[in-house]
């Protein structure tokens, strides 16, 4: 799911794209590695700012930031 939806993204299928990532985190959050988890978040910040999201863009990266320094 998350290379499909980097694919989508650079095609400028955004909507698809974003959904793809929201299945891919739904899925990595119950079962998958935090590292996976991570890439999924790191992936749908991409696509905001590809999208001039910039606001949705950084709180994403905030939460990866704040996620990974509390695993730490």
């Amino acid at each position: 799911l998350y290379s499909l939806a980097s694919l989508k993204g650079e095609e400028g299928q955004f909507d698809e794209a974003a959904k793809l990532l929201q299945k891919a985190e739904a899925l990595h959050a119950g079962a998958f590695s935090r590292e996976l988890l991570l890439e999924v978040w790191i992936a749908k910040s991409t696509l905001y700012r590809q999208q001039g999201q910039l606001d949705k863009a950084m709180a994403i990266l905030s939460k990866v930031i704040n996620d990974t320094c509390a695993s730490s």
